[in-house]
């Protein structure tokens, strides 16, 4: 399939080069999952300002695209080309606290989620290249899938979206998807 250029104010997002199909999904993805987390999540937003319902609502449409993008070869080669990228795009992710301290929904969860996430990340992020990056990666969003509703209480939109973010940057991002594109570090 055809690839197509991205501008350079969206390579951090969505790599230089991406396909149209995985745009679509993308875009689709979004609209749908997006509208269904926001429809189930407006009792919270609705009960805190305007601003900060607007701030966590578009946190939370980050998380969503960027779960299924970190999924694409765009995506993937960008990062997998610049290893000190990679590091940083993880140390900056700090969405799922940020979401509940804007619509007021208990921190401790989504702290224990995020330090989850954010560790994991780090360790697979530094088995590029090894044949245990899948594996790892595989059982430690497995553990973060399960523990997450367990370290609860979580409104049910809350926890999609903490079970998102650790799709995101656990697994969606933190794994190199298409070996072929090494991390050079």
């Amino acid at each position: 399939m055809k690839r197509l250029a991205i501008p350079s104010a969206f390579h951090e997002v969505l790599g230089e080069t991406q396909e149209l199909s995985a745009l679509a999904g993308l875009g689709l993805t979004v609209l749908f999952l997006g509208g269904a987390i926001g429809w189930a999540a407006l009792p919270s937003l609705s009960a805190v300002e305007g601003w900060r319902a607007a701030l966590a609502l578009l946190l939370i449409l980050d998380i969503i695209a960027g779960c299924a993008a970190n999924f694409t070869r765009g995506t993937n080669d960008f990062y997998a080309a610049r290893p000190v990228h990679r590091i940083g795009f993880i140390a900056v992710h700090v969405h799922l606290p940020v979401v509940l301290a804007l619509t007021g929904l208990p921190l401790v969860p989504g702290l224990l989620v995020w330090a989850w996430t954010i560790a994991g990340a780090f360790v697979i992020n530094a088995l590029d290249g090894r044949s245990s990056q899948v594996p790892v990666a595989g059982v430690l969003l497995v553990v973060g899938l399960g523990a997450a509703p367990l370290v609860g209480p979580w409104e049910p939109w809350a926890l999609a979206v903490a079970q998102l973010f650790l799709v995101k940057v656990l697994y969606a991002f933190a794994v190199n998807h298409y070996p072929t594109h090494r991390s050079q570090g």
